[in-house]
């Protein structure tokens, strides 16, 4: 996959704060295309980048539209870090509803 690509264009589109790719490599990649390019941003990677972003101090609320499994810890660590979460898929409320209605 070339998603590096496309999140670099998606940098310089919503100039985000922080970004976080599981894919290691492309997260390098990433990182010295935006810094070929003058841009800042703060920039994560592995399987617990999602994890991560979803519990940052300077987050209020997070969006989880992660499809499928993939998307259940990040979206429990944003509740457990006390954040408001806006669910964008059923696969958390179906499989995982009553864990995070009692978070």
């Amino acid at each position: 996959k070339d998603n590096f690509t496309l999140m670099t264009k998606q940098c310089l589109d919503f100039r985000p704060s922080w970004v976080g790719m599981v894919d290691k490599r492309a997260a390098r990649e990433l990182k010295a295309n935006l810094a070929q390019l003058g841009i800042a941003i703060k920039i994560i990677s592995g399987n617990q980048a999602a994890c991560e972003l979803a519990a940052l101090k300077e987050i209020d609320t997070v969006m989880a539209a992660i499809a499928g499994v993939d998307g259940l810890l990040p979206t429990l660590s944003a509740l457990r870090a006390g954040k408001r979460v806006l669910l964008a898929n059923k696969e958390s409320l179906v499989t995982c509803g009553r864990l995070f209605m009692n978070e």
